[in-house]
């Protein structure tokens, strides 16, 4: 498999075939090929750090009522997220390259795990909002456009462009199914996460 080096805004992307190595698998990675590794300080590395992920406990998924949207749409949806999440990295070569390219640019995923925290920090700040989630729903239903409503969250919530982006794509069921304690655990499973990250890159 042919990788790509490119730099968008200077920032060194790796791409599979112009998808963004660092969206396309997070952090799930396929510890399995770790023995591809002839780097013995780069090995050991990944295998401390696989270590200290697996000792944190993944939050439990909630269950989504469906309310008013369609239920075929939101199996649709959910089958495309399952696609996205764990085909698409699985048909990725884990060679040798990748992982150096990981180990050589671990501070893109740290930014990553970053942006985790951050999106559910302002997702749980507009849930404690009386009819947050209401009014966020008004304010797509009224915008004219995906580029409005965005601008509109920003300056409503006070939120950043990548959280009102990732509101913009949200179903409304998924929007009012949205709780306090799921984004309190998610924030803080990518809070610990990014303590992992940080401890292992000193």
């Amino acid at each position: 498999m042919n990788y790509q080096l490119s730099a968008p805004n200077g920032i060194p992307t790796f791409r599979i075939e112009n998808i963004d190595i660092v969206e396309a698998i997070g952090i799930d990675w396929n510890w399995n090929t770790l023995s591809k590794i002839t780097d013995s300080c780069v090995r050991h590395f990944f295998e401390d750090l696989k270590q200290a992920l697996c000792s944190i406990e993944t939050p439990e998924e909630e269950k989504i009522d469906c309310g008013d949207e369609c239920e075929q749409d939101i199996l649709a949806r959910t089958d495309m997220l399952r696609i996205e999440m764990s085909i698409l990295p699985a048909s990725i070569d884990w060679d040798e390259s990748l992982w150096l390219y990981i180990y050589g640019h671990i501070d893109l995923w740290q930014n990553y795990i970053h942006d985790g925290i951050l999106l559910h920090r302002e997702l749980l700040y507009i849930l404690q909002i009386e009819n947050g989630i209401e009014k966020i729903i008004t304010i797509i239903r009224n915008s004219p456009g995906g580029a409005v409503a965005e601008a509109e969250l920003m300056a409503g919530f006070d939120i950043h462009a990548d959280t009102a982006k990732a509101i913009l794509n949200m179903g409304f069921s998924e929007l009012t199914s949205l709780s306090e304690s799921r984004c309190s655990a998610l924030l803080a499973y990518w809070t610990e996460i990014e303590r992992v990250f940080t401890s292992m890159n000193k």
